[in-house]
């Protein structure tokens, strides 16, 4: 399966889930990540901003989370400039914009 079409079935199948199911998937990613340990050992945290439109994972519970009771991780969030990947460290909404895709990203 190429990349393009694994995009299409996956979003296909987010988009077929009722808000019931996607509520439950959402906490138990949510209660996973948290429950795992695993924060209590990092410093750092790389995380995409979700868009609700194509009814991805909702990132932005567990980054809320990190940001009110985690003060020594430090989130990180992705922005494709020039066909490149870039990483910028999250300082809050107000660094945000839209790109010409709909995705939320650094302005920087």
């Amino acid at each position: 399966m190429i990349k393009a079409e694994a995009r299409r079935v996956f979003l296909d199948k987010r988009q077929k889930l009722n808000d019931a199911e996607r509520d439950i998937l959402n906490l138990s990613i949510y209660n996973r990540i948290f429950a795992s340990g695993y924060l209590e050992t990092i410093h750092t945290v790389h995380i995409f901003l979700s868009m609700e439109r194509t009814r991805e994972p909702d990132t932005w519970q567990i980054l809320d989370k990190i940001r009110r009771e985690m003060a020594g991780i430090r989130l990180v969030v992705p922005k494709i400039s020039g066909g490149q990947l870039e990483n910028f460290y999250f300082e809050g909404l107000h660094q945000l914009k839209e790109n010409t895709f709909g995705i939320l990203e650094p302005s920087q």
